[in-house]
């Protein structure tokens, strides 16, 4: 009869004592793999809400661009409208003062109105009725009546810094006589007042909203303040006035 074959007992002890290492590195592998299982889902994750985030961002963006081109286009309807009852000499200066008052209390990112010479002087705005001792428009104040002048139709002007130091753009409404070009009414916006009474607080709350120059530079923001190195970012171009400038 044949005996069975036993295993030496320091072979029994040896793989008893590998038996411990191999549960633990088995088990440690399984952690690892659901470890970077878990890091690959939380990456997913935070993929998607980045995603979300910024298809987010650019609609509202673009909701506020449409909503700030919509108002403008509004100006120079209202423009136009005075524009024609002064070529038709039905708008006296005193009518026009208290329209213009009006016209900027309902709308205060407006600076000034003014009536305009075809030359650049000042004759009107909503104070006074006499501005011809001011100084005439020169080099970007005077862009938006140039190219009203040669279009023949509602036209910005470049944008430039005011005597405090803050950014303006003007729109010129043409204003013809006998179909000769006799001047226009000007529009004078501040570009930071145009985003604190036009954002609305809904979307400042979430985001830094400024207008920005082609070089990156930041003319004006709703709010103060600097942006996260981290924060999503969108920019799209601000026209109305054009001029290179952009909406982030």
């Amino acid at each position: 009869v044949a005996g069975r074959l036993s295993m030496p007992s320091s072979i029994r002890r040896a793989a008893l004592r590998r038996s411990p290492r191999l549960l633990w590195l088995s088990t440690a592998m399984i952690l690892a793999a659901l470890l970077v299982a878990l890091g690959g889902l939380i990456y997913l994750v935070y993929r998607d809400w980045v995603d979300e985030q910024r298809d987010n961002l650019i609609q509202e963006v673009l909701w506020l661009e449409q909503s700030i081109r919509l108002h403008m286009e509004s100006h120079q309807e209202w423009g136009a409208n005075v524009a024609d009852a002064l070529a038709d000499e039905a708008l006296t200066g005193a009518q026009f003062i208290t329209n213009t008052r009006l016209f900027l209390r309902e709308n205060p990112e407006l600076l000034t109105v003014e009536r305009v010479s075809a030359d650049g002087h000042r004759l009107w705005n909503e104070r006074n009725l006499a501005l011809v001792q001011e100084p005439p428009l020169r080099n970007e104040a005077y862009s938006a009546l140039w190219r009203a002048s040669r279009l023949g139709r509602p036209a910005y002007g470049a944008y430039y810094r005011a005597a405090d130091g803050k950014v303006q753009f003007d729109l010129v409404v043409p204003l013809f006589s006998q179909g000769r070009f006799v001047g226009g009414v000007r529009l004078v916006y501040g570009l930071e007042r145009l985003l604190r009474y036009q954002v609305p607080w809904w979307i400042a709350s979430k985001y830094h909203i400024s207008v920005v120059d082609l070089g990156g530079r930041e003319l004006a923001s709703k709010f103060e303040g600097a942006v996260r190195a981290d924060a999503l970012t969108h920019q799209i171009g601000f026209d109305p006035p054009g001029d290179g400038l952009l909406l982030r």
